[in-house]
């Protein structure tokens, strides 16, 4: 009897013990069955997210070569001077300022001969005064005098309206 009771009690352990297992087997198996069902969501989301990423990489690839055809097109309307058309650039700068400065020297020397007319019309005056003495500038001096003032004048002007004619033409 005794030995029933030990056999009995040792199968009630092992099945209690047998219990537990199965339980724990259940329990197990349940996990493992949520991991595969997670596994399997994250797999699909993962192949959404690859799908989306190459969509959108490939948008990104669409607009860098538009934005890069609009940039050449800009590019290419923006107006470019050409060597030649900088050099006369220069070279029309350099007239202007030379020009500037003639017409400084043409405006002195209008006011130089401005007072030496008057000059001239005083000394002229006090000459008939003085019994018309003897003039230190001859008539034929003074007409030649004037003649290469107008001559200077002229070649003045034609080479000022040269350097507008040259600017106008630049800035069309």
């Amino acid at each position: 009897m005794v030995h029933t009771y030990i056999y009995i009690s040792l199968i009630s352990k092992t099945i209690y013990r047998s219990d537990i297992l199965n339980e724990q087997k259940q329990r197990l198996q349940a996990e493992v069955d949520d991991l595969q069902a997670r596994k399997k969501s994250l797999t699909e989301k993962a192949h959404e997210l690859a799908e989306k990423y190459e969509e959108a990489n490939d948008k990104k690839s669409q607009l860098v070569e538009r934005l890069e055809r609009v940039l050449s097109q800009v590019m290419r309307a923006l107006p470019v001077l050409s060597t030649g058309e900088k050099n006369m650039m220069r070279e029309l700068e350099s007239m202007q300022s030379h020009t500037s400065s003639l017409l400084n020297q043409l405006a002195q020397i209008k006011a130089k001969d401005k007072w030496q007319i008057s000059q001239m019309e005083k000394y002229q005056n006090t000459e008939t005064v003085k019994n018309q003495r003897a003039s230190c500038v001859s008539e034929s001096q003074l007409k030649a005098l004037k003649q290469a003032l107008t001559n200077e004048g002229e070649k003045l002007s034609n080479l000022l309206e040269r350097v507008n004619h040259v600017k106008h033409d630049l800035q069309l």
